[in-house]
C-alpha cells in the first residue's frame, strides 16, 4: 500500500492545488523554504489518516483548517489521497482506493472510492492496513526528535506501553472496575430491600388470619346486596318490558305520522343495518378470539410449567453430573488404594505368610513324624511285656493294620473327594466367568442400543411437536375460514334479501321455488332469469341497462314452452308466485338494421356480454334499444330508426317520442344487487373450496399426527424394555459375581484341607508299613542297638522341635494376620465401596428435592431434552398464537372505528328522527306518559345494575344461599352481617396480597443478587486476564523494540554500540525484563557507545547530535516493531552531522528498496543527503498566501539545498563577524560573494517553478521560497 497522489483544495495555505505529480513508491523528498506551507503538507495527509490531533474537530478547530488568503472566502476544504493499494493491504476491492475527508464549518465528512462513509469505518480500514493509534511513529514532525531526546527513562517506558496498546487494556480495566462498583451498590441496595422485605413479610404473616373472616362476612354482605339488587332489577325490566309493549302499539296507530319520517327511517335502517353488520363482525371477532386466547392461556402456563421443570432439569442434571465426577475420583482413589494393597499383599504380606505356614506347617508334619516313629519304638519296646510270644504280638497287630487300612480308606476317600470337589468348583468358577463376560458383552450392546433409540426418540419428538404445530395452525386456519364463511354467508343472504326486495313479493317467491326445483330435481332447459345470463362490459352502461329492461329482468328464459307450462303448474300448485317465462322455441326475434353513427350505438352490443344460447331472448328485450350520446341525439335516432334512445344517465325517448328520465337511486338498482349477489356467490364458493381442501389437509394431518404418536410410543415402549432388561442384567451380573466369589471361598477351603488329609493318609501308610514290618520278627525284650539310636535321635529331634515350633506359631500367626488385615480391608471395605460406587456411577442418579432417586444421568439429559424440545415447540405456538390475536386486535380495533364512525352517523339521523318524534309525541298524551313512566323504570334499572356492578363479583355458593328469603329477611341479615362487619374495622384488607407481592419480591431480589454475583466474579476474573495480557503486551514490545533499537544503530553506527536497558523500582537495571514483574518497571535507559571499545554513555551524556540520532534510531526501532506501509518525516536530520545524515538517509534508502517489507517514506529535508538517494523530489512554495507543490529534478533539489545551505553558512558567519570585529574585510568580501551565488542559485530555482507554473496555467504563481524574498 502505497501513496499514489494527493489532492487539496481549501485546506490552509493550500487554496487549490490539483494533482500532484505521483509519488515514487520507494523514497520521495520535498523541500521548500520556512513557512512555504511543508508542514500543511504534512498536516494534510494527517488529516486523512485520523491523526489524533484531527480525529475530534470542533467548530474553531474546522474554521482553522480553512484557506484565509486573498480573494473570495473559502467555505469548505477537502484533502484526497489516492492510494496504490496492488498489495491488497486495504479490504477494499480494486488496485486504486480513493480516500477524500470533506470539513467545513458545519460538517466533516469521509468518502471512499466517491461513497459516503463514516469516520468509524475509516478508522477500522486504517488499523487493518497497519496505522495503530497505540503507534503513531510513522509520522514524524518537527519537535518529535527533540522531545525523544529530552525524554527520561520513565516517559520512555510510558512511550513503549503506548506502543504496545496498553491504552486499550487500561480503558477496557477502568470499564470493567466502574462495573463492579455499580454492580457492589446494587448488590448493597438489594440486601437492604430484602431485610426490609424479610420484616414486612413477618408483619403481613399476623394479619392475614384476620382478613380470612373479613373477607368471609364481606362475601355474605355482597350476597345478600347482590341478591336484593337483582330481584329489584327484574321486577324493574319485567315493567319496562310491558312499557314497551304499550308504547309499540300506540306506534301502530301513529302510521299514517310516520310515513312523513320514511326517508328518514331508511337511512337509520341503512346505517343501522351497517352497525348490526359491523357489531356481529366485531362479536365474531371477539367470539374467534376466544378459543386463540384460551389457547394462549394455556401456552403460557404451559410455557412457564416447561420452564421451571427445564430448570429443575438442568439443576438436578448438573447436581448429578458433579457427583457423578466426585464419585469417580472417589473410584479412582479407591482403585489406587486397592492397587498399591494388593501390590502389598502380593509382593511382601503373600510370600511371608506362605512361607511361615509352610514352615510351621514343616516343622509340626516332623515333629508328628517323629513323634509317631518314637512312639512306634515305644510301643515296640514295650510289646515284650504285653505279649507272651510273638504270634500272640502279631495277632494283635494284624488287628491293628485292619483298623488303621479301614481308617485309611476313609482318608483316601475323603481325599478324592476333596479334591474332585476342587475340580468342580474349578469347571463353576470358569462357567459363571463367561457367563458374566457374555451378561457384559450384551450390557456394551444393549447401551449403544438405547443410545441409537434415544437418537430416535428425540428426532420422533421433533417431527411430533413439529406435526402437531401444524395441525393446530390448520385448526385455526379452519376458524378463521369458518368464520370468513360465515361473513360470507351473511352478506350473500344480506344482498339475496336487498335483490328480493327489488322485486315484486310473488316475482321474489317465485324466482326462490324455481332455484329451488332446480337444484333438487335438476330441472333442465331452465336458464334462469334475465338478470343472471348477462354481465356488463362496463359498470357505466348499469343505469341505461335497467331502463331498458324495465321489468323485464326478471323474466324466466327457457328452451321450450313444454317447460315452461310444467314450471307453471308446479308454481300454481304450491302457490310459490307467479312468472313471466321466454321459451327460446317460440320467440320469432327480427334482424334489426342498427343506424350507423358514432353518436348512437346498438345497447346489445356495447353493454352486454352473454351466452350465445340465449341470444334469442336478450334480442327480444334488448335488440330494439340504442345507447344515445344525449339527449338531443336520442330524440333524433329514435324518430328516425323507430327504437327506444337510451343515454348513459337513464334518461329515455321511446319510438312513439315519450321521454322518460329522472333521478335513479343507486340502492333501488337490480343490477347491482344482482353483482353483489354475484360476488358473495363466488367468495362463498371460493371459501367452501378452501375449506373442503383445509378438511382434508386436517385429515391428512390428524393421520401423521397418530402415525408419528404410534411410532413415538413404539419407540418409547422399546427405549423402557432395553432400560429394564440393562438393569436385569446387571443385577444377574452382580449377582453371579456373589455366587462366584463364594465358590472361589469354598474352593481355597477345601484346597486348605488337601494337604492335612493327605498327611494323615501318608502317616497311617507309615505306621502300617512300620506294623507290618514288626510281624513276623523276633519278640525281644529290648530294641536292637540301631532302634535305640535311632530313638535317642527322634527323642532329640522331637525335643528341638517343640523348642521352635513356638516361635514359627508366632510368626505364621503374625504373618496371617498382616494378610488377613489387608485381606479383610480389601475385601470388605475397598471393593465394597468401589462396587458401591461403580453401581453409582452405572445408575448416575441424585436425589430429588423429595428425597427419592429421580433417574439415570442418560434418563436426565433424555427428559430434559425432551422437555427443551417442549419448550421450544410451545416456545413457537405461543409467538404464533400471539402474533394471531396482535392481528385480529388489530383488525377488531379497525372495526370498532367504523362502527364508531356509523354509531355516529346513527345518532345524527336519530337526532333528526326525534325532531320528527316531537310531532308524535304532541298527538298522543298518554304515549308522553309511557316514556316519562319507562325513564323512571330505566333509571331504576341502571340504579339496581350500578348497584350490582359496585357489589362486584360474587361466588354462585354464596348466591344460592339466600334466593328463597324475602326482601324483608334479607334485610334483617343484611343488619346483622354489616354490624359483624364493624368488629374488623381495623383490618388490613391488601394482607394477602401484600404478602403475596412481597414474598414474589423477595424471590426475585435473591435470584437478581445472585446475578449479580456471578457478574461480579466474572467481571475480577476478567481483569485479571486484562492485566496479565497487558503485561505480556509490554515485554513483548520492550524485547522487540530492544532487538531492532540495537539493529537500527549498529547500522547507522557500524562501530558503535546501542542497547535498552529496563530499570527496575530497587534501582537495578538489566535486558531481560522477562525476570521482573512488569509492576516493578521505572523506566527504559539507553546505553550507547560510539566506538567498538568505547565506554558506554547514558542519554544524559551524550551531544545534541548524538542524542538526535539515538532519538531516531528509537523511532526506526518502533517502526520496525509496528511497521507501517509508508513513512512521513519532516526535518528529521536537523541536529546530525554530515556523517550520521548520511547513515540515516541510506538507511531509509535500504528500507525502501527492501526486497521485502519494503515502505514508502516521504521526508522533508535541507540537507544533501536525503536529496540525493531520494527517488522523486518535490518543492514547496509561497506565494500570494498561497501555497503550491511542484516536481522538481534532483539537480535542482541538490541546487535549492546548497543556496539554503550556503545561506544559512554566511548567516552564521555574519553572526561571527558581528561578535568578533576584527575579521578580515577579505572573509566579508567572500562572504558577500557567497550570498550573492546564493542568491543568483535561488532566483534560477525559483525562475524554473514560475515557468512552470505559467506552463501549467495555474491561477496562482509562485516559486521555492517567499514572494517577498
Amino acid at each position: 500500500m502505497r501513496i499514489q497522489q494527493i489532492i487539496l483544495s481549501g485546506f490552509r495555505s493550500f487554496r487549490q492545488q490539483e494533482e500532484i505529480e505521483p509519488f515514487s513508491p520507494h523514497h520521495n523528498v520535498v523541500v521548500g523554504r520556512n513557512g512555504s506551507g511543508k508542514s500543511n503538507f504534512f498536516d494534510a495527509i494527517q488529516f486523512v489518516l485520523l491523526a489524533p490531533k484531527f480525529a475530534n474537530l470542533r467548530q474553531d478547530e474546522r474554521q482553522r483548517l480553512l484557506h484565509e488568503g486573498a480573494g473570495q472566502n473559502v467555505m469548505s476544504a477537502f484533502v484526497e489521497i489516492i492510494f496504490d493499494n496492488a498489495d491488497g493491504r486495504i479490504a477494499v476491492d480494486g488496485d486504486e482506493i480513493v480516500l477524500r475527508r470533506t470539513v467545513g464549518l458545519k460538517k466533516d465528512e469521509f468518502f471512499l472510492n466517491r461513497r459516503r462513509v463514516t469516520k468509524g469505518e475509516v478508522g477500522s480500514l486504517l488499523e487493518s492496513a497497519g496505522f495503530s493509534k497505540s503507534n503513531p511513529y510513522y509520522i514524524v514532525q518537527q519537535g518529535k526528535v527533540n522531545a525523544l531526546c529530552l525524554m527520561k527513562d520513565s516517559e520512555r517506558l510510558n512511550l513503549l506501553k503506548e506502543v504496545a496498546g496498553t491504552k486499550v487494556y487500561e480503558e477496557r480495566r477502568a470499564e470493567s472496575t466502574k462495573i463492579i462498583e455499580e454492580t457492589n451498590e446494587k448488590r448493597e441496595k438489594i440486601q437492604e430491600v430484602i431485610s426490609y422485605i424479610e420484616e414486612r413479610l413477618e408483619e403481613l404473616e399476623e394479619e392475614k388470619e384476620e382478613l380470612r373472616a373479613y373477607q368471609q362476612l364481606d362475601r355474605t354482605r355482597r350476597a345478600i346486596e347482590y341478591t336484593m339488587y337483582d330481584t329489584e332489577l327484574r321486577t324493574a325490566r319485567d315493567a319496562l318490558t310491558q312499557l314497551e309493549e304499550q308504547v309499540l302499539d300506540e306506534n301502530e296507530r301513529n302510521d299514517a305520522l310516520y310515513d312523513q319520517v320514511y326517508d328518514t327511517e331508511e337511512s337509520v335502517r341503512d346505517v343501522e343495518a351497517q352497525v348490526q353488520q359491523l357489531d356481529e363482525t366485531l362479536r365474531s371477532k371477539h367470539d374467534a378470539q376466544k378459543p386463540l386466547r384460551v389457547e394462549l392461556d394455556a401456552a403460557l402456563h404451559d410455557q412457564a410449567k416447561l420452564e421451571l421443570e427445564v430448570g429443575e432439569l438442568e439443576e438436578r442434571l448438573a447436581a448429578t453430573r458433579a457427583a457423578d465426577q466426585t464419585n469417580r475420583a472417589a473410584l479412582e482413589q479407591l482403585r489406587a488404594e486397592e492397587t498399591e494393597q494388593r501390590r502389598e499383599l502380593n509382593e511382601s504380606l503373600e510370600p511371608a505368610y506362605l512361607a511361615a505356614k509352610q514352615e510351621a506347617e514343616d516343622m509340626t508334619a516332623n515333629l508328628e513324624a517323629a513323634q509317631r516313629r518314637a512312639t512306634t519304638l515305644y510301643q515296640k519296646q514295650g510289646r515284650s511285656a504285653q505279649y507272651a510270644t510273638a504270634a500272640e504280638r502279631d495277632a494283635a497287630l494284624e488287628q491293628e493294620v485292619a483298623a488303621m487300612r479301614g481308617e485309611l480308606q476313609e482318608r483316601t476317600e475323603h481325599l478324592g473327594s476333596l479334591e474332585s470337589s476342587v475340580a468342580q468348583l474349578d469347571a463353576e468358577i470358569a462357567g459363571l466367568a463367561e457367563g458374566t463376560a457374555a451378561l457384559e458383552g450384551e450390557n456394551r450392546a444393549a447401551k449403544e442400543s438405547t443410545t441409537n433409540l434415544k437418537a430416535e426418540i428425540r428426532q420422533k419428538t421433533i417431527e411430533r411437536n413439529e406435526a402437531a404445530e401444524a395441525r393446530k395452525e390448520n385448526w385455526r386456519a379452519l376458524d378463521a375460514l369458518e368464520e370468513k364463511l360465515r361473513a360470507a354467508r351473511n352478506a350473500q343472504e344480506q344482498s339475496e334479501r336487498e335483490l328480493s326486495g327489488l322485486q315484486p313479493r310473488h316475482v321474489s317467491d317465485g324466482l326462490e321455488r324455481l332455484r329451488r326445483i332446480a337444484k333438487e330435481e335438476d330441472f333442465p332447459g331452465v336458464f334462469g332469469p334475465i338478470i343472471d345470463n348477462f354481465t356488463l362490459t362496463d359498470d357505466k352502461f348499469r343505469r341505461a341497462v335497467e331502463v331498458a329492461a324495465k321489468g323485464q329482468l326478471f323474466y324466466v328464459i327457457v328452451d321450450t314452452d313444454e317447460t315452461a307450462a310444467r314450471l307453471m303448474e308446479r308454481l300454481e300448485a304450491e302457490k310459490a308466485g307467479r312468472l313471466t317465462f321466454l321459451p327460446l322455441n317460440r320467440l320469432r326475434v327480427r334482424d334489426v338494421d342498427y343506424p350507423e353513427s358514432a353518436d348512437v350505438r346498438p345497447l346489445l352490443q356495447v353493454a352486454l356480454q352473454y351466452d350465445p344460447r340465449v341470444d334469442k331472448a336478450m334480442r327480444e328485450v334488448f335488440g330494439r334499444k340504442l345507447l344515445a350520446r344525449n339527449m338531443d341525439v336520442a330524440t333524433e335516432f329514435s324518430a328516425r330508426s323507430n327504437m327506444d334512445a337510451i343515454t348513459l344517465d337513464g334518461d329515455e325517448v321511446n319510438r312513439r317520442g315519450a321521454l322518460f328520465g329522472g333521478f335513479h337511486s343507486q340502492r333501488e338498482s337490480a343490477i347491482t344487487a344482482m353483482q353483489e349477489v354475484r360476488k358473495h356467490r363466488a367468495e362463498a364458493a371460493a371459501l367452501r373450496e378452501e375449506q373442503a381442501e383445509l378438511t382434508g389437509r386436517a385429515s391428512a394431518l390428524e393421520q401423521n399426527v397418530t402415525v408419528i404418536l404410534g411410532d413415538l410410543q413404539g419407540l418409547e415402549a422399546n427405549f423402557a424394555g432395553q432400560q429394564k432388561r440393562l438393569a436385569d442384567r446387571k443385577r444377574e451380573a452382580k449377582a453371579k459375581g456373589r455366587e462366584k466369589k463364594n465358590l472361589e471361598d469354598a474352593r481355597r477351603q477345601k484346597a486348605d484341607m488337601a494337604p492335612h488329609v493327605r498327611a494323615e493318609v501318608g502317616a497311617l501308610e507309615e505306621k502300617i508299613a512300620a506294623l507290618e514290618g514288626e510281624m513276623g520278627s523276633d519278640l525281644l525284650e529290648n530294641l536292637t542297638a540301631a532302634e535305640q539310636a535311632d530313638l535317642a535321635r527322634l527323642e532329640q529331634t522331637v525335643a528341638e522341635l517343640q523348642a521352635a515350633l513356638p516361635a514359627a506359631s508366632q510368626r505364621f500367626q503374625e504373618c496371617a494376620l498382616s494378610r488377613e488385615r489387608v485381606v479383610a480391608h480389601l475385601e470388605h471395605n475397598l471393593v465394597k465401596r468401589m462396587d458401591e460406587l461403580a453401581e453409582s456411577l452405572g445408575a448416575g442418579s441424585v436425589p430429588s428435592q423429595g428425597g427419592e432417586g429421580d433417574g439415570s444421568l442418560a434418563e436426565l439429559e433424555s427428559r430434559l431434552s425432551s422437555r427443551q424440545l417442549d419448550l421450544e415447540s410451545n416456545g413457537n405456538t405461543l409467538a404464533a398464537l400471539q402474533a394471531k390475536l396482535e392481528a385480529m386486535d388489530a383488525e377488531a380495533h379497525a372495526r370498532q372505528a367504523e362502527l364508531q364512525a356509523a354509531a355516529g352517523e346513527l345518532e345524527r339521523l336519530k337526532a333528526l328522527q326525534a325532531q320528527l318524534n316531537e310531532q308524535v309525541e304532541e298527538i298522543s298524551r298518554r304515549a308522553q306518559q309511557a316514556i316519562s313512566r319507562r325513564q323512571a323504570l330505566i333509571e331504576k334499572r341502571d340504579e339496581n345494575m350500578r348497584k350490582i356492578q359496585n357489589v362486584g363479583t360474587v361466588p354462585a355458593a354464596e348466591l344460592g344461599r339466600f334466593g328463597d328469603l324475602s326482601a324483608k329477611q334479607l334485610l334483617t341479615r343484611l343488619r346483622k352481617t354489616q354490624k359483624d362487619l364493624k368488629k374488623y374495622s381495623h383490618v388490613n384488607k391488601k394482607a394477602l396480597d401484600q404478602y403475596v407481592s412481597f414474598a414474589e419480591q423477595r424471590e426475585a431480589l435473591l435470584e437478581r443478587k445472585a446475578e449479580l454475583d456471578e457478574g461480579a466474579q466474572k467481571i475480577e476474573d476478567l481483569i485479571l486476564a486484562l492485566d496479565q495480557q497487558k503485561d505480556e503486551a509490554i515485554l513483548r514490545t520492550f524485547r522487540g523494540v530492544a532487538g531492532h533499537f540495537t539493529d537500527v544503530f549498529r547500522e547507522l553506527v557500524p562501530m558503535g554500540r546501542g542497547e535498552l536497558v529496563m530499570t527496575y523500582a530497587d534501582g537495578e537495571e538489566g535486558e531481560d525484563a522477562s525476570q521482573q514483574s512488569v509492576a516493578n518497571f521505572s523506566g527504559v535507559a539507553v546505553q550507547v557507545s560510539f566506538t567498538s571499545a568505547g565506554e558506554r554513555f547514558s542519554m544524559r551524556e551524550l551531544s545534541g547530535g548524538q542524542k538526535a540520532l539515538v532519538a531516531l534510531t528509537l523511532v526506526f526501532a518502533i517502526q520496525r516493531s509496528d511497521p507501517a506501509p509508508f513513512y512521513l518525516f519532516d526535518e528529521i536530520d536537523q541536529a546530525l552531522d554530515a556523517n550520521h545524515r548520511a547513515a540515516v538517509a541510506a538507511l531509509i534508502h535500504k528500507q525502501a528498496h527492501a526486497a521485502e517489507n519494503s515502505a514508502q517514506f516521504i521526508t522533508v529535508s535541507f540537507r544533501s543527503e536525503q536529496v540525493e538517494v531520494a527517488d522523486q523530489h518535490y518543492g514547496v512554495a509561497l506565494q500570494n498566501k498561497v501555497s503550491n507543490i511542484h516536481l522538481l529534478t534532483r539537480d535542482e533539489t541538490l541546487g535549492f539545498v546548497s543556496s539554503l545551505e550556503q545561506e544559512e553558512a554566511v548567516t552564521q558567519a555574519d553572526v561571527t563577524a558581528a561578535s568578533f570585529t576584527s575579521s578580515s574585510s577579505a572573509s566579508s568580501s567572500s562572504n558577500r560573494a557567497a550570498r550573492a551565488a546564493a542568491r543568483k542559485r535561488g532566483r534560477a530555482v525559483q525562475e524554473r517553478a514560475v515557468q512552470e507554473d505559467e506552463e501549467e496555467e495555474d491561477d496562482d504563481d509562485g516559486g521555492l521560497g517567499n514572494a517577498e524574498e
